[in-house]
């Protein structure tokens, strides 16, 4: 209920949802070309980079720097910015400009009312699974997570007033909800604590079907 309060009064309003089901939609494009093996664990950032310009909201794969200069001047000429224009071609004229003024670089472009955003991270860690894994990945995944909620009821059932094994699978069941607009398995800080509930819950599990 907060989750969804949250999302109505501060996400919805900003236009989150709208941006990220766009980005989403990219990726999602993008991994049906490698569909079964995906593209490789840690391509997703490191080889393609997914990049949203503004004010248009467009997002493109770019993977080098005339690319992401590219979609800077298609932004420009988007919004009839000459001076847009003409800074990418000064830039495209002095490459180190990108390496070592990038910042100076993005400040510009915001006085002349164009910005972009690079997803670092899908904001959905099944899409960036299926995009690294493809399939394959994806299946490992979800035969994963229905095994555990298969065998969290059934232990539940079993004991009904163990509240510390519900507490642990109502724990489990957030982690996935989590994941689906977020990317706590790729944040050191929530990537820890997500991974000790799942092995004290599999712990408590194996226990019990070994009983």
């Amino acid at each position: 209920i907060l989750c969804g309060i949250y999302v109505i009064k501060y996400d919805l309003p900003t236009g989150q949802f709208e941006r990220r089901f766009k980005g989403w939609d990219l990726i999602l494009r993008h991994s049906f070309t490698r569909q079964f093996f995906g593209h490789g664990i840690g391509t997703y950032d490191k080889v393609y980079t997914f990049l949203e310009t503004g004010p248009s909201m467009t997002n493109v794969i770019i993977r080098n720097d005339q690319e992401f200069l590219n979609a800077i001047y298609n932004e420009g000429k988007k919004q009839n910015s000459q001076d847009v224009m003409d800074l990418v071609k000064k830039v495209a004229e002095n490459p180190q400009i990108l390496k070592n003024q990038s910042f100076q670089l993005e400040e510009e472009l915001r006085k002349k009312g164009v910005f972009y955003h690079t997803w670092g991270q899908a904001h959905n860690e099944f899409v960036q699974s299926f995009f690294e894994t493809g399939a394959i990945g994806i299946l490992i995944l979800f035969s994963y997570i229905i095994n555990i909620i298969k065998r969290s009821i059934a232990y539940i059932r079993a004991f009904p007033k163990d509240k510390y094994t519900l507490s642990l699978a109502a724990s489990f069941v957030a982690i996935i909800i989590v994941s689906i607009a977020h990317f706590p398995f790729h944040i050191a800080r929530l990537a820890g604590p997500c991974l000790v509930v799942m092995a004290l819950l599999e712990n408590v599990l194996v226990r019990y079907e070994k009983a």
